[in-house]
C-alpha cells in the first residue's frame, strides 16, 4: 500500500575463530631437591674375624680407628710357617700318590702284554712234559727224574700264568682305590694351600677402619671378629 515501508532483517552473527596451538607432550626426569638435616652413615658395616689361628706377626701401618685402608691390602698377617710346612707335606704326599698311580698304570699295561709270552712258555712247558713222560712210560727212555724236574717246571710255569692273569683282573680296581687315594691328597693339598692364603686378612673395599681389636704378636683364633670396617662408598641418611 502506498506509503508503507518494507522491513529489512540483519545477518546472522559471525562465529569467532578459535585458534589452537598443538604441542607433544613428552615425558621429562625433573630433579626434585629435597631439603633435610639427617645423619650421614655407612649402608655397609663389616666385622672382621680370622679364619685360621695363630700369633698376628704384622699389621698395616694405617690400622687405627678413623683411618682408610684401600681395597685388596693386608689388613694384618698370621704367622704362616705352620702353614707353609702343612703345604709342603700336603704336596709331598700328593706327588707320593701321583707317581704311585703312574706306576700302576705302567705295571698293568706290562703285565698285560706278559700273558701272551707266559701263556706260550707253558705250553712249551707242558708239551716237554709229555714228551719226556711218553718216552719214559713207552719207550723206557729217560729216567724218572727228568719227567718230575719236566712235570715241575710245567706246574710252575702254570701256575705263574694263573697268578699273573689273576693280578691283570684285579689293576682295575687296584688302579681306582690309588686314583682316589690321589683325589683325597689333592683336596687336602688345596685344603692347606687355602689356609695358608687365610693368613694374610685384606680389605675386601676401601674401608674406614671404625674398630679395632688387633695388634701385632696377638693370638687370634678363628670366628672371633678383631676389626669393624666401613664402607663409605654408600651412604643412607638417618
Amino acid at each position: 500500500r502506498p506509503g508503507r515501508r518494507r522491513g529489512h532483517s540483519s545477518p546472522p552473527p559471525k562465529e569467532a575463530r578459535l585458534t589452537v596451538e598443538v604441542v607433544r607432550l613428552e615425558p621429562e626426569d625433573v630433579p626434585v631437591v629435597i631439603t633435610g638435616h639427617a645423619q650421614a652413615q655407612p649402608l655397609d658395616i663389616v666385622a672382621v674375624a680370622p679364619q685360621v689361628a695363630g700369633n698376628v706377626v704384622a699389621v698395616h701401618p694405617d690400622l687405627e680407628v678413623g683411618r682408610v685402608i684401600p681395597a685388596g691390602e693386608v689388613l694384618f698377617r698370621i704367622d704362616p710357617r705352620d702353614y707353609e710346612a702343612a703345604v709342603a707335606q700336603a704336596r709331598a704326599q700328593a706327588e707320593q700318590a701321583r707317581s704311585a698311580l703312574g706306576r700302576l698304570r705302567s705295571q698293568s699295561e706290562s703285565d698285560k702284554s706278559r700273558l701272551d709270552t707266559l701263556a706260550r712258555t707253558k705250553e712249551l712247558a707242558q708239551a716237554e712234559f709229555e714228551r719226556v713222560r711218553g718216552l719214559f712210560e713207552e719207550s723206557q727212555v729217560g729216567t724218572r727224574s727228568n719227567v718230575e724236574k719236566a712235570e715241575t717246571a710245567f706246574n710252575q710255569t702254570r701256575d705263574a700264568l694263573d697268578l699273573l692273569r689273576q693280578n691283570v683282573g684285579l689293576y682295575p680296581f687296584r688302579i681306582q682305590e690309588q686314583a682316589e687315594a690321589l683325589a683325597l691328597a689333592e683336596a687336602s693339598l688345596e685344603k692347606a694351600a687355602l689356609s695358608l692364603e687365610r693368613t694374610e686378612v685384606r680389605a675386601e673395599f676401601t674401608a674406614r677402619v671404625k674398630e679395632k681389636k688387633v695388634e701385632a704378636g696377638q693370638y687370634v683364633a678363628p670366628g672371633a671378629a678383631v676389626l669393624t670396617l666401613a664402607n663409605d662408598s654408600v651412604l643412607e641418611l638417618a
